[in-house]
């Protein structure tokens, strides 16, 4: 039976045609250099394998940037260090690692985070910006290091802990870039507890320190839902990963925060509560499916689109007008699990996807209770 089925998760926006339908790398070694700078400040870590084709670690390059060098610093910043990393464009099949040699340790406490230098306008006229991208910074006496997916210009930056004030908006970027749109929290002191219209929260079980990759599981809504909304209490330490979904277009993005303090609104007209926290973006999960177009051997026919990194799966045959919709997350990196409704009738289930990269191709295989069954697709390429 010929069926239609889309999947709406927390990861990604696929979209699947059938004609019919069936009953990441290694980790590197952290020696493994690939390039270092001439001067031996900045290095480049990671696995041959993830270098694109027809880039090799001879045609790297790294040149540091002198503080004087750079555009203006983000507001709140002080100057760790930067990188013009080349082949500029270059996007890697693997996340790789920069690692900065300092001068000197960075003080105790200190809220490295990693920029990129953007174009924010398209206007050439104007000079470029830079924007938070965070990366999982990890600190080891002098010697900081940050995983990255692609090549830019980079800078290393101390970034100051937030302070917001309450009732006031704090946005995680600032600026509306390559059309999406940042993500706002709002501590509301009258009852302690924290708000992100326009993104997702996920408490965690773990430091703060620790966190480089989104975490697989349920991103909760502030903008509303069965219980009308996620709204946690700003508890001091507790430690959340944060989802802020793409408007028009774009990739999704994550940050870890930790509450480091907050108040409550005094007696006074003037005397608001406040929130400190610091934050850094992080990497996202490190799921199997990538955006992308790809068209499967099995069925003869069938392909799947992968769309702004995104939330909607759809298996959609071309003769059959009926459609499943599944709510569910990632629980590992190539597992989705949820529950399916047909756009038609009563009938409602559990289903369960995972997805292989098999000799460079893609299976993906849905199983699902009741009238869902089981879909299977085969040797998916992924359109250039």
């Amino acid at each position: 039976m010929k069926k239609y089925l889309s999947l709406l998760g927390p990861l990604a926006l696929l979209l699947f045609t059938l004609a019919g339908c069936g009953g990441g790398g290694d980790s590197p070694p952290a020696d493994n250099v690939l390039k270092t700078s001439a001067d031996n400040t900045i290095a480049l870590v990671g696995a041959e394998a993830s270098l694109p084709a027809g880039v090799t670690a001879a045609d790297i390059t790294l040149v540091p940037q002198a503080a004087a060098a750079v555009p203006a610093l983000p507001a709140g910043t002080t100057f760790a260090g930067a990188v013009v990393c080349g082949p500029s464009g270059t996007v890697f099949n693997n996340p790789v690692t920069l690692r900065f040699t300092l001068p000197a340790p960075p003080a105790a406490g200190a809220n490295l985070v990693l920029y990129m230098l953007v174009d924010d306008d398209n206007n050439v006229a104007t000079p470029d910006v830079w924007q938070m991208i965070g990366g999982g910074v990890t600190v080891d006496g002098n010697v900081v290091s940050v995983q990255v997916t692609h090549f830019s210009t980079f800078g290393l930056f101390v970034s100051a802990n937030v302070v917001l004030p309450a009732d006031k908006f704090f946005r995680f970027d600032t600026g509306v870039y390559n059309g999406g749109m940042p993500s706002h929290m709002m501590y509301k002191e009258t009852d302690e507890t924290l708000y992100l219209p326009h993104a997702q929260l996920l408490p965690l079980n773990q430091s703060y320190e620790s966190i480089t990759t989104a975490p697989f599981g349920t991103y909760k809504d502030s903008n509303g839902g069965p219980s009308g909304g996620y709204f946690p209490a700003a508890t001091t330490g507790a430690v959340f990963a944060a989802r802020v979904p793409a408007l028009g277009g774009g990739v999704d993005t994550y940050y870890k925060l930790q509450i480091i303090s907050h108040t409550l609104h005094g007696a006074g007209a003037a005397d608001y509560g406040n929130l400190t926290f610091k934050y850094a973006r992080i990497l996202v999960p490190a799921i199997v499916v990538t955006d992308g177009k790809y068209s499967f051997t099995s069925p003869a026919g069938a392909t799947l689109s992968i769309m702004n990194g995104g939330t909607v799966y759809d298996l959609r045959p071309p003769t059959v007008g009926l459609q499943y919709t599944v709510n569910g997350s990632f629980t590992s990196a190539n597992t989705l699990v949820g529950n399916w409704t047909p756009n038609v009738g009563p009938d409602s289930g559990t289903v369960t996807a995972t997805f292989a990269m098999v000799g460079g191709k893609l299976n993906a295989t849905f199983v699902g209770t009741g009238a869902l069954g089981t879909v299977t697709l085969v040797g998916g390429t992924k359109a250039p």
